[in-house]
């Protein structure tokens, strides 16, 4: 509807002689459909974007050239990286913003999972497989870094081949592997909390297992710790555990508590993994509507000691 169609509509004067307020019309939202595409368009990340481009560029041959321009012709480009699978490529690794530090971390700890400990960094590599290269002092400063971010997830960084990249310069094929030890000796004890209603038994076993920054995670008197170890939606409206809630505390070699390290609790299988002494504690419910429950994780689970609490 143009401007003059909108003013015939709208009268300006009324039987009354008040003159009646313009109407404010908002324009017509977009429908449903284009609002999820556009949506989906900026989900689109920065490898997304360059895949993107290469597509569009395979198509036009003059995109080709433009894409290749300045590029040396002499050495080869390997295939474009993939987001699955556990290679990488990186040109250069830098530690100057602690936020990305963390996220290089938490990219190395995916690899390293879809690898099933092991992981390969082609450093000084773009993403679309061109060997760009490095100086040997950026080759070099990236490579310590790598060997960092693997010391903090427990792992290893071994190079394993330095490559020729364009122009003189040189790229580095790194290989990652978690730190295995040859005998496994980790003593299990299993503690099985038991008592009577409103004891405060999943709150002791939420600020025994979980926490960060090297301290236990506290309760604030209304029931915050409890929520990590509550499993269902009624267990967190009433405040009572009604099934066999399981949670593991982990130790070093030094006695030290594995699950207080980091910014974030660290998962079961990362408490086992670099555990020495683990405490699993099985946190059963205490109403009597849940007896039955609680006498199967008793004679089930194996516990080796019994905690009884009682208010």
């Amino acid at each position: 509807m143009d401007l003059s169609a909108l003013e015939t509509q709208l009268e300006l004067g009324s039987s009354a002689g008040a003159p009646r307020p313009w109407a404010v019309l908002a324009p017509p939202s977009p429908p449903r459909r284009a609002k999820a595409k556009v949506h989906k368009k900026q989900r689109f990340g920065k490898k997304a974007a360059r895949r993107a481009a290469r597509a569009s560029a395979a198509a036009d041959p003059d995109a080709v050239a433009r894409l290749h321009a300045g590029r040396d012709p002499s050495v080869s480009s390997l295939d474009p990286e993939v987001e699955e699978g556990n290679v990488e490529f990186k040109l250069m690794i830098s530690t100057s913003n602690p936020i990305r530090y963390e996220q290089l971390v938490t990219q190395m700890k995916y690899r390293l999972a879809e690898g099933r400990g092991e992981a390969f960094y082609y450093i000084g590599v773009e993403d679309d497989g061109y060997p760009c290269g490095l100086d040997p002092q950026q080759l070099d400063a990236s490579l310590a870094t790598l060997r960092r971010m693997a010391a903090a997830l427990g792992a290893r960084a071994g190079l394993v081949e330095r490559l020729r990249g364009a122009f003189g310069r040189e790229a580095a094929l790194v290989h990652v592997e978690r730190n295995t030890r040859e005998e496994v000796a980790c003593i299990d004890l299993r503690v099985a909390v038991a008592g009577s209603t409103d004891s405060g038994k999943s709150t002791l076993t939420a600020v025994l297992t979980h926490g960060a920054d090297g301290r236990p995670l506290l309760d604030n008197g209304r029931g915050r710790a409890r929520m990590a170890v509550l499993r269902h939606k009624h267990e967190i409206q009433s405040g009572r555990t009604s099934s066999i809630s399981q949670a593991l505390l982990g130790y070093d070699a030094d006695g030290q508590v594995l699950n207080y390290a980091g910014v974030a609790p660290p998962t079961p299988a990362e408490v086992c993994s670099a555990a020495a002494r683990a405490v699993t504690f099985l946190d059963l419910g205490g109403h009597h509507s849940f007896l039955k429950t609680t006498l199967f994780g008793l004679t089930s689970m194996l516990p080796a000691t019994l905690l009884v609490s009682h208010n």
